[in-house]
């Protein structure tokens, strides 16, 4: 409508201001290529409205249809036992800090997919889907295919690991993504906090047992430590002859509504 209106409003301006020239050749022409830039102004409105107006609806069915699919898939994911290795990379600034996730999962039943949130930043901005470079597959069985898919982007980013075809037997995948800024203050006071979970809705489906490894690897030349706050666990170190680093080793056996908080020093 306001397309429409301004396409008016110029015509009867040029109507009423411009009458006189009509009558000469040149004022013809002159009136003829207005006419023409008028409406050529208002068919691009018109279509760009058009345009912006399908954008907002698809946006709308998309952010509609990916809150159905956090619903169902929190609601309905199966009963696994699994051995999860989580490895930190601590960069030399923010891009570098890296995430290495290594599971064995077993299903109790025919799996197609295994939820799991990403170890992201404790800020109020979330990290750009995008950013994170998330990159997984299946080391075994062979032909088994793992499709990356992000379902919620929020304060948490949840991420499903969807196995084509779903899985009846123990199966070994990875993940690898940048998760940038995780490791920010430890840079800056040598002093941080890493809060991790199984599972954020731990009480919808828990995992019967996980084995969990978490493993911190520091910068070149720099040395860390590592405490969980309720002393669960056991700690032990070893040497990387790839990096010429020591690495910390957490390992327990844990459930989904465990949660662990660890005090993390690099000096």
């Amino acid at each position: 409508m306001r397309s429409t209106w301004l396409f008016f409003s110029v015509i009867l301006a040029v109507l009423s201001g411009a009458a006189q020239l009509v009558a000469s050749g040149v004022g013809t022409a002159l009136f003829a290529v207005l006419c023409a830039a008028s409406l050529s102004f208002l068919l691009y409105r018109l279509s760009r409205d058009r345009l912006s107006a399908r954008f907002l609806q698809l946006k709308s069915e998309r952010d509609a249809l990916m809150g159905a699919l956090h619903h169902v898939t929190v609601s309905a994911d199966a009963s696994f036992s699994e051995q999860l290795s989580l490895t930190f990379e601590v960069g030399e600034n923010s891009s570098d800090d890296l995430v290495h996730q290594i599971a064995t999962t077993t299903p109790r039943n025919a799996l197609n997919y295994r939820a799991f949130y990403p170890v992201v930043p404790n800020t109020r901005e979330t990290p750009e889907f995008k950013s994170m470079s998330l990159k997984g597959r299946v080391l075994n069985p062979l032909g088994t295919n793992l499709e990356i898919l992000p379902v919620l982007t929020d304060r948490w980013i949840r991420v499903l690991a969807i196995f084509r075809p779903e899985i009846k037997s123990p199966c070994r995948w990875l993940v690898d993504y940048k998760s940038p800024g995780l490791w920010d203050p430890l840079r800056v006071t040598g002093h941080d906090t890493l809060t991790w979970q199984v599972r954020r809705n731990p009480a919808m489906v828990e995992a019967d047992s996980i084995n969990i490894t978490l493993e911190f690897v520091p910068p070149e030349n720099r040395m860390l430590s590592v405490a969980e706050r309720k002393g669960r666990g056991e700690v032990k170190t070893k040497l990387s002859s790839a990096k010429g680093v020591t690495i910390v080793v957490w390992q327990a056996f844990v459930t989904g509504s465990d949660l662990f908080v660890f005090d993390v020093t690099m000096e």
